[in-house]
């Protein structure tokens, strides 16, 4: 659960980081045009921070866990994987989802 938090935490730092990093810089600069600077500060915000929030909300009402690595660069996770889980539970978490 803090894993998960702090990640939130550390992704709305970059955000704002970025946002006003994305406003001086082309503020200092005189630029006015378009730039890809300016999504930095709203995917840090929805993909990072928020990503871990509904994290930290699935992990607090169901169980879940790591399951295994799938390759270099995915993870495999488990949710309500006992053969005793109710329907009623899996009808909940799929709502969640």
């Amino acid at each position: 659960m803090k894993r998960y938090m702090n990640a939130a935490l550390v992704y709305s730092l970059l955000a704002m980081a970025g946002g006003v990093f994305y406003r001086e810089f082309t503020k200092f600069n005189g630029f006015a045009g378009k730039t890809t600077l300016s999504v930095v500060h709203t995917h840090y915000f929805l993909l990072g921070m928020v990503f871990f929030l509904l994290l930290l909300l699935l992990e607090k009402n169901f169980a879940f866990e790591a399951f295994g690595h799938v390759d270099d660069d995915h993870e495999a996770m488990r949710f309500v994987c006992s053969w005793a889980t109710k329907p009623e539970a899996v009808d909940a978490l799929i709502e969640s989802l």
